[in-house]
């Protein structure tokens, strides 16, 4: 029972009380002794339901608990929470606060956002009560609801830098051009066969398409790599934001494989975008 406003007097049900109150390793435990500890203190309760007739009052601390860390939440802020329930489309998960106790704030970790990889249902990568640091990726203030992610918080595979992905690529060497009377050709594109795969699919023909454009003095084949798994099976072209001194760099990708290309040109970056895409246009 909590007394307020002088001579008024609501009930505080125990499936109300602020949840860091419950002991996290045993929510089935006795209450007794907690229960006990709260006699004289002072707390901060919503009102849940009003009865004006028969003067009854009944209180949860839980909701003021959880407006109040709702309300110290933001897009983009990490937080560490606890797998409550495992659904077709996702986890929800009872976050903690920065005291490290959970307040009845829980959010959806949404099927799509546990990985970059597909995910055939979220018990591939999550159980019951496991620990997780996740980012808030939306708010619903209307309706309460948190969106969360876990991949938010790693490197987008295609995403990454010229030199995290080829950083590895020491093993595989590029294969030089065979020389034609004793003179090795700049614009021959021979790729070493990386592993079991294959060589990029269409990469030579964008090469020499791209050789051809107005303002392209060469087109090089740099380093290559492979990755860890299999990011498209189509051949992807990225421009990388290396400042190179006489052009550019682009990254193409297939499968597991990587290959630095590097343009050497005095357009500027947009019109070599331009280019770009309308000789990947042609080869498709």
């Amino acid at each position: 029972m909590v007394r307020f406003l002088k001579n008024l007097t609501g009930f505080l049900p125990l499936s109300q009380l602020d949840p860091a109150r419950v002991p996290v390793h045993a929510p089935g435990a006795p209450m007794e002794g907690v229960l006990a500890s709260l006699v004289g203190q002072q707390v901060s309760c919503a009102i849940l339901e009003l009865n004006a007739e028969k003067g009854a009052v009944v209180l949860s601390e839980k909701l003021a608990a959880s407006a109040q860390d709702r309300a110290t939440l933001a897009v983009g802020a990490v937080r560490t929470g606890s797998v409550k329930n495992l659904t077709e489309y996702g986890a929800f998960v009872e976050l903690f606060g920065a005291d490290g106790r959970p307040h009845g704030v829980e959010g959806l970790l949404h099927i799509s956002e546990l990985s970059w990889s597909r995910v055939r249902h979220p018990t591939d990568v999550l159980t019951l009560g496991q620990t997780v640091t996740v980012k808030v990726c939306s708010l619903d203030a209307a309706t309460k609801r948190v969106g969360l992610s876990l991949r938010q918080l790693e490197q987008d595979p295609l995403l990454e830098t010229l030199d995290t992905t080829l950083g590895r690529a020491s093993a595989w060497p590029r294969l030089p051009a065979q020389p034609k009377d004793g003179v090795v050709e700049e614009d021959t594109f021979t790729l070493k066969r990386l592993s079991e795969e294959m060589p990029l699919p269409g990469l030579p023909e964008i090469c020499e398409a791209l050789r051809r454009t107005p303002g392209v003095e060469a087109v090089t084949l740099g380093r290559q790599a492979l990755e860890s798994r299999v990011v498209s099976q189509d051949l992807e072209l990225w421009m990388t934001n290396d400042k190179v001194v006489d052009g550019y760099n682009l990254v193409a990708r297939a499968g597991r494989q990587v290959q630095e290309v590097h343009v050497k040109s005095s357009l500027s970056r947009e019109d070599i975008k331009v280019a770009v895409v309308r000789v990947t246009s042609r080869i498709k």
